[in-house]
């Protein structure tokens, strides 16, 4: 599902978004972390770093785009082919869900996937 922009009837913008599915791979002996309904990357030395990045960076990526242009069109985006067959192959488990109970994030949570294996190396 892609996320939505509106308003809720006052001057601010309200962001829509359910889970977003986050394909978590190693690369460069680190890891990164790939939105696949919003084309958002974020890499980091470890797992948790990676999606700690990702969902800060996602977050704050969407209230700048709200400051600077109103909305975030240009943002919603479906990660690139690869990534998404990556993330729908069969070979793909669900490792985490992340729920957000707080109103300071604009998606209700965080699916991470990973291809092969559920171990996570550091």
């Amino acid at each position: 599902m892609l996320p939505s922009a509106g308003t809720d009837g006052s001057d601010k913008h309200v962001v829509g978004v359910g889970s977003l599915r986050v394909l978590l791979y190693p690369e460069d002996g680190g890891w990164c972390a790939q939105g696949i309904e919003i084309d958002y990357t974020s890499c980091g030395d470890t797992v948790e770093e990676a999606k700690r990045r990702f969902v800060n960076g996602l977050a704050d990526t969407i209230r700048f785009n709200l400051e600077l242009h109103g909305n975030v069109d240009n943002i919603l985006r479906y990660a690139p082919q690869d990534a998404r067959e990556r993330a729908e192959a069969e070979s793909c488990h669900l490792l985490d869900l992340e729920v957000f109970h707080e109103d300071s994030f604009p998606f209700h949570g965080l699916a991470y996937l990973k291809e092969g294996s559920l171990e996570v190396a550091a």
